[in-house]
């Protein structure tokens, strides 16, 4: 009867390894999409800087506008790294929780290998001994 409750933990353990492998996906989904808006900013700033330099003459509003503009990509990009940087944080923390099932699962894997060639070893006891008993009685 032991047997079916180490399947039975076994199963849950399966489950819950199965959802954090998932919940580390989306992590890495979610950081990877961070990082392409991260790098979509980036490219923005980069244009306005270009375009800054190709113009042989701006007015000074025009200058003040661009400035102010490559200040909010600027800020917009610090923000955008911050989001990464907690991205890769909850990639991490996903993928330790994902360690820690998979480690619970394995330890009642090997229990129940255990149990199992204990079973073995019992069952194989009780034939020799059954069988050193007919051996006996034929003499």
């Amino acid at each position: 009867m032991k047997h079916h409750s180490f399947n039975k933990v076994i199963q849950v353990r399966t489950l819950q390894q199965k959802q954090a492998q998932q919940q580390v996906a989306e992590a890495v989904r979610q950081r990877i999409e961070e990082e392409e808006r991260l790098t979509v900013i980036h490219e923005h700033r980069e244009k306005a800087a270009s375009v800054i330099r190709a113009q042989q003459k701006m007015s000074v509003a025009q200058m003040q506008t661009m400035r102010s503009h490559l200040s909010t990509l600027n800020r917009d990009i610090a923000s955008q790294q911050e989001t990464v940087e907690e991205a890769s944080v909850q990639e991490g923390r996903k993928r330790d929780v994902l360690i820690k099932k998979s480690q619970e699962k394995k330890m009642v894997e090997v229990l129940n290998e255990k149990r199992r060639v204990s079973e073995q070893k019992e069952t194989d006891r009780k034939e020799q001994k059954t069988l050193d008993e007919f051996a006996q009685r034929r003499r």
